[in-house]
């Protein structure tokens, strides 16, 4: 009896052991999920904070599309609020050319085929703006490992892209530059390597790429001016200066051509020498120009020194430009002498209004040339006899307009017009003076007319008319022009020693005293 009370006694003192132990248990399990919940909690806490609180946009969406859950980011890069985005569908923000290759990532994600995918692609704003985002999507799938939601993280990436468009477009621009420019363009390395050229070097040297990048000029053409290129370019390192100089190239054709080179060195961001560019260009046309020019100036210099008639170039004012010897010898002034004159100068007074006058309509024609007969007043005070030509030339921008005057002396022609104007004035009066003795029945007026008409064929102021006396040897006036009045009735004594009124008797010729020799008047 006291063994079964013993046992029972131990076994409910076991039993008591059991249940503090269960209940020990038991409360450390309590305890672990209360930590657990702890945590939980404050890691829920902190993934909200971040959720919240992220510089990017994140968003939870739904297997349809529709946004679920967004963030203040998310607000701020698409315009609208938390309540309007709530419930829209990414569909309606997203531009429909980027559509497409978002669906087909989602739907690669939810086969499994990827764990997530990066995509940049376009929003229109609440504002109606266009804005780039980048899109980094992860999909969140429930315990059955079916797809539950989506994880989009967006980043507004608008300046960015906006700033990638616009290095595109410079690189772009340059290259179009590169490429279509006239000019041979290239680039080498510090080792004078050529590891760029545009396209209007291969065409116009006939080489691949294969036959340029890498090698130096030299090597790239095999001739004599390539080194020479290859030295300059080494000087232009050396110096770290641009510099350009003019090259002899022989062309795809053999002929010779003229090519001028300027070499510039190309830094980088710290400064050091990257290598040398260059920039050459075709210049025979120039050459040959040049060469033409100065051959059709030395022409023109030597038909300017060497002319047989006077050339001048004056100024609109009247001062001389340049002038040949032959024109200094026409007017008879040194050149030095004449910069220090004007045609006005030299022009005799009786021509200059007539002068002036057309060359005045000249200017004002602006157009045009003129001919006429002029008398210079030479330097010793002589009047010389010219034709004269006078052109304008053309306005330019390099110059301003000037007369071409083309002198030619003609003083010997002019005497003999003049000589052969007077004998043809001497014969109308001799046939006048013949016809009236043929009329006239009154001696007096026939002596009294033909004196008038030889003073005025002579161009004289007297002309006097006598006869002889024979008893006293003497010669009396018996006609006279007007002017020669007074001596009506006067005797002359053919010698005598009174030298203002006696003149000796050579021959029975007429007698015509120079009106400029005061002893004859």
């Amino acid at each position: 009896m006291s063994l079964d009370i013993e046992r029972i006694l131990a076994m409910e003192s076991s039993m008591m052991i059991v249940s503090v132990g269960v209940i020990a248990v038991l409360i450390v399990a309590i305890l672990v999920l209360a930590i657990g919940l702890i945590r939980a909690r404050r890691h829920a806490e902190v993934f909200q904070n971040i959720f919240e609180k992220a510089s990017v946009g994140m968003v939870h969406v739904a297997m349809d599309g529709t946004w679920m859950r967004v963030n203040d980011k998310l607000t701020e890069i698409t315009g609208y609020s938390r309540d309007e985005l709530r419930g829209m569908r990414y569909e309606e923000i997203t531009i429909d050319d980027d559509l497409e290759e978002n669906r087909v990532f989602n739907a690669r994600l939810r086969a499994g085929e990827i764990d997530s995918f990066v995509l940049q692609k376009r929003y229109r704003r609440q504002d109606e703006r266009i804005i780039w985002v980048k899109l980094s999507v992860t999909l969140l799938r429930g315990t059955n490992g079916k797809p539950d939601y989506y994880i989009s993280v967006i980043e507004d990436i608008d300046d960015l892209k906006r700033a990638e468009f616009e290095v595109e477009e410079q690189e772009a621009r340059f290259q179009a530059f590169w490429n279509n420019s006239p000019f041979n363009q290239t680039i080498k390395d510090p080792q004078g390597r050529l590891i760029e050229v545009n396209d209007t070097y291969r065409r116009n040297y006939g080489l691949s790429d294969s036959e340029i990048k890498g090698r130096t000029s030299n090597q790239a053409h095999g001739t004599k001016w390539g080194s020479e290129i290859d030295d300059f370019d080494r000087e232009v390192l050396r110096t770290r200066t641009t510099r350009t100089a003019d090259f002899l190239v022989p062309s795809k054709d053999d002929t010779e051509t003229y090519i001028r080179v300027t070499k510039f060195p190309v830094f980088d961001r710290e400064g050091d020498i990257a290598g040398v560019g260059g920039v050459s260009f075709d210049i025979t046309n120039q050459i040959r120009s040049a060469q033409d020019i100065r051959e059709n100036e030395e022409r023109f210099r030597s038909t300017f020194e060497q002319a047989a008639v006077g050339i001048a170039h004056v100024a609109l004012d009247g001062t001389w430009l340049r002038m040949n010897q032959r024109y200094c010898d026409i007017v008879g002034y040194t050149e030095d002498e004449l910069r220090q004159l004007t045609f006005r100068d030299i022009t005799d007074s009786e021509d200059l209004e007539t002068d002036l006058g057309q060359r005045e309509k000249l200017i004002a024609d602006g157009t045009g040339s003129y001919t006429r007969e002029k008398r210079y007043i030479r330097k010793d005070g002589t009047p010389v006899w010219a034709e004269v030509t006078a052109s304008l030339t053309q306005p330019s921008k390099e110059r301003e307009q000037y007369l071409i005057a083309v002198v030619e002396e003609i003083s010997d022609r002019k005497v003999a017009e003049q000589a052969l104007a007077a004998r043809l004035d001497q014969q109308v009066a001799v046939m006048k003076i013949g016809n009236r003795a043929l009329i006239e029945q009154d001696l007096d007026a026939l002596l009294t007319d033909t004196a008038a008409t030889v003073a005025n064929t002579l161009d004289v102021d007297v002309c006097l008319m006598s006869r002889y006396l024979h008893e006293s040897g003497e010669f009396q006036i018996i006609a006279t022009n007007e002017t020669g009045q007074e001596f009506v009735g006067m005797r002359v004594q053919p010698q005598t020693q009174d030298e203002e009124r006696s003149f000796a008797m050579l021959s029975s010729e007429s007698l015509i005293f120079d009106n400029s020799d005061p002893a004859q008047s």
